[in-house]
């Protein structure tokens, strides 16, 4: 067992997002290969630091890196999830020469929000020549990177893990119910594409229809505005979009069975744990062609659209809506992503090999 001290540094903690729980996934499984190992977050900022934030950011900044540069000197390794960066101003300019850094991305839409982009480019473009090794989880979030932050090093791909469901359904046979229930799942939010699948139902060729949206709003309630304006707009009558808010796993496993087509419409997405719960069910899907998405979905696997263009999604969906044997195809197609999907463990292998490369 290895005892050199290591740091694991995550931004945020409660998120319910792919990229901690693939935190929280790697601390699990490497912890009894290397037993000194802690896991620290922005949360774990002592209180009287904690109270400047929002309020007064320019001391939180300053305190929050000189409070790390402290804590971080006596690690042999720093695990950096990339939301950290701006409290390791500091560490970077003191690091000592031993010290190794292993970067881990798995996000790329925080460089999305034009207020925040110059200054996230600046700090990170300073950040990086500090890491040793760096890994993204997909190609698109390493192009994405590499097209915007200067000093980006040549990162190692190694794609999230995913727990796969121990029950997988087998190809199901359709629904006689006339209506078409379209469903999507994950967090209310524009990078998620929901307002152009919304804008999509416009362009079907029946009125009998029905898209439940199951998934929290994401803190986003001016959104949820705006897509509440564009159902008002088409006319729609009640029931005909449905916002569940937030839904347990045994929920949305039933929405997921009494549906017909699950659609996902994110305009950017590393990977997407989504996918691999609607592959399980064996429920047809139409997504995405952005992102990671054409990476771990073979095209025979579901039908591709821009999610930019609310009547190419409204395309796919007559596809299916005119084709019941098209839909039951791409049901007895959907096993074939979980082929090509990385496990948790598999994804854990590999950091063991860094981890153990850098500590040598």
């Amino acid at each position: 067992m290895n005892t050199d001290k290591i740091l694991f540094l995550v931004g945020e903690v409660g998120r319910r997002s792919g990229g901690e729980k693939s935190n929280q996934t790697l601390f699990h499984f490497l912890k009894p290969d290397f037993d000194n190992m802690e896991f620290i977050a922005q949360a774990d900022l002592p209180a009287w630091i904690q109270v400047f934030n929002e309020r007064m950011n320019l001391i939180f900044f300053l305190l929050s890196n000189i409070y790390f540069a402290a804590k971080l000197r006596k690690a042999k390794l720093l695990v950096i999830d990339f939301y950290m960066h701006p409290h390791l101003l500091l560490s970077r300019l003191l690091k000592p020469a031993k010290q190794k850094w292993l970067g881990i991305i798995r996000e790329a839409y925080h460089l999305e929000k034009p207020k925040n982009m110059r200054t996230t480019k600046m700090l990170q473009s300073f950040v990086f020549p500090a890491v040793d090794v760096l890994t993204v989880n997909c190609n698109a979030v390493g192009a994405d990177y590499r097209s915007k932050v200067k000093n980006f090093p040549n990162p190692r791909l190694i794609y999230s893990g995913f727990d796969f469901p121990k029950e997988i359904m087998p190809p199901r046979e359709l629904s006689q119910n006339s209506e078409m229930r379209i469903l999507h799942v994950g967090f209310i939010r524009h990078k998620k594409g929901v307002h152009s699948l919304i804008k999509a139902l416009e362009y079907l060729e029946t009125d009998n229809f029905s898209l439940t949206l199951a998934g929290d709003y994401a803190g986003d309630p001016e959104f949820k505005g705006q897509c509440d304006k564009i159902i008002q707009d088409a006319g729609w009558e009640e029931g005909k979009v449905t916002f569940t808010g937030h839904v347990s796993m045994e929920e949305v496993k039933q929405l997921y069975q009494n549906s017909d087509v699950f659609v996902f419409a994110s305009l950017f997405e590393p990977i997407g744990q989504v996918l691999f719960e609607a592959t399980s069910q064996a429920i047809p899907i139409a997504c995405s062609n952005t992102g990671a998405v054409p990476e771990v979905v073979p095209e025979d696997c579901a039908l591709f659209f821009d999610p930019e263009k609310p009547e190419e999604i409204g395309e796919k969906l007559n596809m299916f809506l005119n084709n019941p044997e098209l839909m039951k195809h791409y049901s007895g197609q959907t096993l074939k992503i979980l082929e090509h999907a990385t496990t948790r463990q598999e994804m854990a292998d590999e950091y063991r090999k860094i981890f153990k490369e850098l500590l040598k």
